[in-house]
């Protein structure tokens, strides 16, 4: 079984959502993975650089694997890594809604062939 979180590499409020998965792969013996996908690498590295680093450094701390893919639907996106990577859990945060549906609302949508974990932002 193979752990992974669904995170946005850039923004400062990953942390729970990442100890979440990654104690969740732990206490399993399994692998975690933490997943971002981003419009442009590039882009993101260099306009959210701080928190891409501190993001980094928190998941490497938490002995995961970083995963950042470029894509347009982070959706499918995200269904399409963990089903490669063989992705049995996938933790999201409950987040913004975007074109009406949030991104956990719109992976079920997508039927996936892994569980999804919903974990509530930090405050």
């Amino acid at each position: 079984m193979t752990i992974a979180a669904a995170v946005d590499i850039t923004a400062p409020d990953q942390d729970a959502l990442i100890a979440a998965a990654a104690t969740f792969a732990h206490q399993r013996g399994e692998r975690c993975f933490i997943i971002s996908v981003v419009r442009s690498i590039e882009q993101a590295g260099q306009t959210s650089r701080d928190a891409v680093q501190r993001n980094l450094a928190l998941i490497t701390a938490r002995d995961a694997a970083p995963i950042v893919q470029e894509g347009d639907d982070v959706a499918r996106t995200l269904r399409k890594i963990a089903e490669e990577f063989g992705v049995e859990t996938l933790f999201v945060q409950n987040g913004k809604r975007r074109f009406g549906r949030t991104i956990a609302e719109q992976l079920v949508r997508l039927k996936p062939p892994f569980e999804i974990v919903v974990v509530n932002r930090s405050s």
